[in-house]
């Protein structure tokens, strides 16, 4: 079947795309019968494709236009992909990142804690209320705020939320410079 399906591919000029698919409706007994090997193949075929001439062919390409604000936003956002987190001896500000202890409590029971959690001031991706908390305190600080609890068994109460910083830092951006260029490419 392979040799004749190959042969009727090359006699009518098709082009398949995927192994095709057989319908075998007649077998021959035997070498000496008479009847011959009838077989429908099904096949998804490539298409016949005429490609146009080219020659004269005008193509307009649209201008890009890159503004000053354009540029500066790219290498300040390069900066930040290239910055590093170095410790400083200061109190916590927004955009800086600070590691810190948790311990919520409700009724004088902690119901949840978590030590160590690196979190970025002003990101408001935890409780509502830790941004204003750490804002202003130094390593080695801790302070209590009254919170929602957004996951766990007690979600959605009320809960004292007492928080320490063990240390904070602050993203050292690099110079724009040659060096930052080669770093950068």
């Amino acid at each position: 079947v392979p040799e004749l399906y190959s042969q009727a591919l090359e006699t009518k000029k098709i082009h398949p795309m995927a192994q095709p698919e057989f319908d075998v409706q007649a077998v021959p007994e035997s070498a000496k019968d008479d009847t011959k090997l009838k077989f429908t193949a099904t096949v998804e075929r490539r298409p016949d494709i005429e490609l146009p001439e080219l020659d004269g062919m005008e193509l307009e390409v649209a201008k890009a236009e890159v503004t000053d604000e354009d540029v500066n936003k790219r290498l300040e956002a390069l900066r930040q992909r290239f910055g590093t987190l170095v410790s400083v001896d200061r109190p916590a500000a927004k955009g800086d990142y600070a590691n810190i202890d948790l311990s919520a409590e409700i009724d004088g029971e902690v119901v949840d804690s978590q030590e160590g959690v690196s979190y970025e001031l002003g990101s408001a991706t935890m409780l509502d209320g830790l941004d204003e908390a750490l804002d202003g305190l130094s390593a080695g600080e801790e302070t209590t705020f009254e919170g929602t609890l957004e996951a766990g068994d007690h979600e959605g109460e009320k809960a004292q939320v007492k928080v320490k910083v063990n240390s904070v830092k602050a993203d050292e951006l690099p110079e724009l410079d040659d060096d930052f260029a080669s770093e950068a490419s």
